[in-house]
């Protein structure tokens, strides 16, 4: 079922030209032997290079399961960040400086490890995007992450080419992340179930971080779930129903895509 679902996804998330001599970055299957390594140097490193737990601890707190508009989805409880003072709030904090402040040209070493840090790195900047907007604007302030995007012949700029957030001392956008490393670095066509622009029609926020050690069997779970919703994932319409045939996903990518629609997850 998985081969079908990555067969499927493959045509949500088509493949970037990159330099013909690039290495193509894997994931480490690691309940299945470490299949993707090609020699020792490969292998799983001996502990984390990130410390994801504090992203994890607010995910865990904050993602519930529930539908809105008729589609099956997980939200976020956004009015614990908005609160500064809060647990959650402050455990966001402490790994947006984790990020920042971590061994990035390290990382990059062990590609599962650098995916985990990337998936992780968009989720929660699209968070913090929105969090600032409504710490400053309100809680009511956001219909969809697209209201962020500034107005301007010249100097107006989509919110997919802000600057989000810094990791490793550089500062990237949520369109880097998305189309200059996990698409262009890695030929995974789950990372499309994994990266959430914070809009009702993306995949679901996961209610943990991805962790480097079980990273394979998050993304397969991730497509697994997304395209088996059949209110925001692939719905299969029969022939006389949907005058000819099946009927596509949702949408839910950023940058070029156009962003996710519907309201704020």
């Amino acid at each position: 079922m998985i081969k079908v679902e990555k067969y499927v996804a493959g045509f949500l998330i088509p493949s970037i030209s990159r330099d013909k001599n690039a290495k193509v970055r894997t994931i480490r299957d690691v309940g299945g032997g470490d299949t993707n390594a090609a020699s020792a140097e490969e292998a799983a490193p001996a502990g984390p290079l990130v410390d994801h737990s504090r992203w994890d601890f607010v995910l865990k707190q904050l993602v519930s399961e529930t539908t809105i508009n008729g589609i099956s989805t997980t939200a976020l409880a956004y009015g614990s960040l908005i609160d500064t003072s809060s647990e959650t709030a402050v455990a966001m904090e402490d790994y947006l400086q984790v990020l920042a402040t971590c061994d990035l040209n390290a990382v990059k070493t062990d590609d599962t490890e650098y995916a985990a840090l990337l998936i992780n790195a968009y989720n929660v900047f699209a968070v913090k995007l929105l969090v600032d907007h409504m710490r400053a604007k309100g809680p009511d302030s956001l219909t969809s992450i697209n209201n962020l995007t500034t107005k301007g012949f010249f100097s107006g700029q989509k919110v997919w080419k802000m600057r989000a957030g810094v990791i490793g001392g550089r500062t990237f956008t949520l369109d880097a992340i998305e189309h200059e490393h996990l698409r262009r670095e890695w030929a995974e066509p789950c990372f499309h179930a994994c990266i959430v622009c914070a809009s009702l029609s993306c995949p679901d926020l996961r209610a943990e971080a991805y962790m480097a050690s079980d990273l394979r069997a998050q993304l397969d779970d991730q497509m697994s779930r997304y395209l088996s919703n059949p209110t925001k994932g692939l719905k299969v319409v029969p022939a006389a129903e949907g005058g000819g045939g099946g009927g596509g996903g949702s949408g839910g990518g950023s940058g070029g895509g156009g962003g996710g629609t519907g309201g704020l997850l």
